[in-house]
């Protein structure tokens, strides 16, 4: 996986730098428990999903604790940008909300999961 660096604009104050440095330290396992997340859902889930999930393992000790949701979005996005999940084109979810989400899915488990939807609708 390619580790794409947390920093800090030279602008920011000193607390945005703290932050990054630590977030550069825990990014690489956070994507990680993120993709085997993506992975382990078997289908696709939106954003509120996956934030539950991953707070669920780091309650436990699977995942840094400390981890904000957007670190977590983040991490999805940069496995998205690799190749190894995807946003699925053409299904929408529901938020915590009850608004439209986008639904995110493992490439690994995409193509299964898709031929189950296909053959569900074709009976």
């Amino acid at each position: 996986m390619n580790h794409h660096a947390s920093r800090a604009r030279t602008t920011d104050p000193i607390e945005s730098h703290l932050a990054a440095e630590t977030a550069s330290r825990t990014a690489p396992t956070v994507r990680s428990t993120v993709y085997w997340l993506l992975e382990a859902a078997g289908e696709p889930v939106t954003f509120d999903q996956l934030i539950a999930r991953y707070r669920q393992a780091a309650m436990n000790g699977l995942a840094p604790a400390r981890t904000s949701d957007q670190a977590i979005r983040t991490q999805c996005k940069y496995l998205e940008d690799e190749g190894l999940a995807l946003v699925v084109p053409d299904r929408i979810g529901r938020s915590r909300m009850g608004g439209r989400a986008r639904l995110h899915c493992a490439r690994s488990v995409y193509n299964a999961w898709l031929s189950v939807q296909e053959e569900g609708t074709a009976a």
